[in-house]
C-alpha cells in the first residue's frame, strides 16, 4: 500500500538479511488511511489562471504536471510523537 515502506523492506532485505516475507518484529508507526488523489485547484478554470509552474522548472510544465506526494505540515510530527510513544511505553515495560 505504500511505496516508501516498500522500498524500506526491499532496503531490509538486501542490506541486511531480513526475510521480509514474513512478519519481521520491526515495529512501524503507520497510517492504514487510503491514498487520495489531489483535487484540481479552484483557480485552474477555463478563463482563470491557470499553470503556477516556472517556465526553467525541470520537472512541471503547465503541459505536463509531475505529483508530488506530500502531506500536511503536522502529520510528520504527530507520527514522531507516535513512534516516541511507542519507544516510552517499550522502555516502562521492560520490553
Amino acid at each position: 500500500m505504500d511505496p516508501f515502506a516498500k522500498d524500506i523492506r526491499k532496503l531490509l532485505k538486501r542490506k541486511y538479511g531480513v526475510p521480509t516475507e514474513r512478519p519481521t518484529g520491526i515495529t512501524a508507526v503507520y497510517s492504514i488511511e487510503q491514498r487520495r488523489q489531489p483535487l484540481s485547484l479552484r483557480y485552474d478554470a477555463d478563463d482563470g489562471f491557470s499553470c503556477v509552474c516556472p517556465n526553467d522548472n525541470d520537472f512541471h510544465s503547465c503541459e505536463h504536471r509531475n505529483q508530488i506526494d506530500g502531506s500536511v505540515a503536522f502529520v510528520t510530527s504527530v507520527f514522531g510523537m507516535n513512534a516516541a510513544g511507542v519507544v516510552v511505553r517499550r522502555l516502562s515495560l521492560g520490553r
